[in-house]
């Protein structure tokens, strides 16, 4: 489940956990004093992106898309299982 963060009319931020499917995740109760607090919005977390991703959001430029055979770089192989009876995996 995802965490929001919130903020009442007091300055008091806390985080809830929201099914991302229901309900309405725009408003809650702070805990602190009852009273009807907003959620707030913060930039994505991108410090795990590579460089490249970084520089195209930063720079608002929206991804280019790649047909299959366009792709570069090392193609990504299956690995098979180490054992070659695979009855006796995990036994």
């Amino acid at each position: 489940m995802p965490v929001y963060t919130f903020e009442c009319g007091n300055g008091d931020r806390f985080d809830e956990f929201h099914s991302s499917t229901k309900g309405d995740k725009s408003r809650a109760v702070c805990p602190s004093c009852g009273g009807e607090a907003k959620r707030l919005f913060f930039a994505p977390s991108v410090y795990k992106m590579n460089s490249t991703v970084k520089q195209k959001i930063d720079s608002g430029a929206e991804p280019r898309l790649r047909k299959k055979g366009e792709q570069t770089g090392t193609p990504i192989r299956k690995k098979r299982p180490a054992v070659s009876r695979p009855w006796q995996i995990g036994g």
